[in-house]
């Protein structure tokens, strides 16, 4: 299924439309994912499982050395321990898929919910998980700036088709406008 933007471009031939957050605007994608060094899993892990809050949020990016590949997102809107479940087995999966390729989790260090569940998925789901330090008192929009130059300088590809990628991409397209979620852009 098509995103709206890529729908009105396509279906009705309006090359003007544009992502409303405006942050996210050039995708390089991929068809085939290359032989991998390295996948990281950048975790965001929520509190709350109200309707309307953040949902806990991973993604699978796979490194070959000079990009990296947005190879599966995923996340939970539920309570923390069973997001932490789903991201363990999440991330067992790709463990079992690249059994040659080192897979590690990447948590926020300057986020309290984050290094709880880092502790958990260490302690119980044997991951190795590593710290990444965010830069403090930064806004999410600039968090998604300096994330942003990776994708339109082509050095952070997403694939041409998953059956995921709707609300990734979705989410990235409308970010930071009023209203919209993080998840998987911190």
């Amino acid at each position: 299924q098509l995103d709206s933007i890529t729908r009105q471009r396509l279906l009705h031939g309006d090359w003007s439309v544009r992502a409303a957050g405006g942050i996210f605007n050039w995708w390089h994608r991929y068809q085939e994912v290359p032989a991998l060094r390295e996948i990281a899993i950048p975790i965001d892990m929520a509190y709350s499982e109200a309707k309307h809050s953040d949902s806990s949020a991973w993604a699978a990016w796979g490194f070959d050395g000079s990009r990296a590949y947005l190879l599966e997102a995923d996340g939970y809107q539920g309570e923390t321990p069973e997001a932490e479940r789903r991201c363990a087995f999440f991330a067992h999966q790709y463990r079992s898929r690249y059994p040659t390729v080192p897979v590690k989790v990447l948590h926020r260090h300057n986020v309290a919910i984050d290094r709880i569940s880092a502790q958990h998925l260490r302690a119980e789901a044997r991951l190795p998980v590593v710290p990444v330090a965010l830069p403090t008192r930064t806004a999410r929009e600039e968090v998604g700036r300096i994330i942003s130059v990776h994708f339109e300088g082509g050095q952070a590809l997403i694939p041409e088709y998953a059956s995921w990628l709707g609300p990734w991409y979705e989410l990235h397209v409308a970010f930071p406008a009023p209203g919209t979620h993080d998840d998987w852009v911190e």
